[in-house]
């Protein structure tokens, strides 16, 4: 699985209410109702305990959190450096 699977997995699992094949990799995940604040909060964490990442606080904005992409890429360029 890639890292936007084991993420829309972890959205769909922690909120049953969605199924992870209706969350697109460029849906705006606050936008469309899959997280809140809380939500985003908790999907940041993950994040870091799963692939053994630190997102500094200059890193949380829309464009990286706030999309499957978006946190995706951010992902792929932590772990390259």
């Amino acid at each position: 699985m890639d890292e936007r699977e084991i993420l829309r997995h972890f959205i769909a699992n922690r909120y049953a209410y969605y199924e992870a094949f209706t969350i697109r990799d460029n849906d705006s995940l606050s936008a469309k109702g899959y997280l809140d604040s809380e939500g985003m909060l908790e999907l940041i964490a993950f994040v870091e305990r799963r692939f053994s990442i630190k997102i500094d606080n200059d890193e949380i904005n829309f464009r990286n959190i706030d999309s499957l992409a978006g946190l995706a890429n951010l992902i792929r360029q932590k772990k390259m450096a």
